[in-house]
């Protein structure tokens, strides 16, 4: 089997698994086993059905052929976005930068996804930076590697396509840094005199436990349990509670 092929299989096969792990059951989300060969690369895993046109549908099995309903290519994003969701990812971003790329690839007449394609959705926004353009390919390229398990036509762009310069390295504020900027956020302007100790707790809290900034922002009174000195952070990363 292609590496490339392998590496899809392997990719669906393990979020197929750890959503079964997590209580869906095969019947939920209409994931049908299928065995990982060369035979099978047209066969895809998912709640919708379609047939080819030589031959009856296989249980589960749709591959990226235009359909007289909806695109083949828009049923595999709802396949991938519903699987990777249903794993905790929220996507939100990534979801709508995909179906942009979908509707992208469908304009263009293609019925599966060719790297000259992605390479040009990638790079669409003028006057960003480098690491933007190459955010968007790996995008395409991870929705890519699930297509190509059922349509070996699937092009698979390289990670290394469009080359960006790293992140700098992080400023890590010692603790006079720290101290000065509790001591600014006191002294910030307020007509109800809430914002100074607004601020000042806030990156009090964060300096303390290293929350996200959207796990501090969506905290409530239910989740500040100040006898015990506990934080209930709810819905963070992957879904889960803390």
């Amino acid at each position: 089997m292609n590496p490339e092929f392998k590496g899809a299989h392997l990719l669906r096969y393990s979020l197929a698994t750890e959503l079964l792990r997590r209580g869906a059951s095969l019947d939920d989300w209409s994931i049908a086993p299928a065995s990982a060969t060369d035979d099978d690369a047209d066969l895809r895993q998912g709640g919708y059905r379609c047939a080819t046109a030589h031959r009856p549908a296989a249980a589960g099995e749709c591959i990226m052929r235009k359909s007289p309903v909806t695109p083949s290519s828009q049923i595999s994003l709802d396949q991938y976005l519903a699987l990777r969701r249903a794993l905790g990812v929220k996507l939100r971003l990534p979801g709508r930068l995909l179906q942009s790329f979908v509707d992208f690839v469908d304009a263009a007449g293609a019925t599966y996804i060719p790297t000259d394609l992605a390479l040009a959705w990638a790079t669409q926004p003028a006057n960003v930076q480098p690491a933007q353009w190459a955010n968007r390919l790996g995008m395409a390229r991870r929705l890519a590697q699930y297509c190509s398990a059922s349509d070996p036509r699937t092009l698979i762009p390289s990670p290394d396509l469009l080359p960006y310069l790293q992140r700098p390295e992080p400023y890590i504020y010692r603790d006079e840094d720290i101290d000065h900027l509790l001591e600014l956020a006191r002294q910030l302007p307020s007509a109800t005199g809430l914002r100074p100790h607004t601020y000042a707790t806030l990156f009090g809290l964060y300096v303390a436990t290293g929350l996200r900034i959207n796990e501090a922002l969506h905290l409530d009174c239910d989740d500040v349990d100040l006898v015990n000195g506990v934080l209930t952070i709810r819905e963070s990363k992957f879904g889960k509670s803390e």
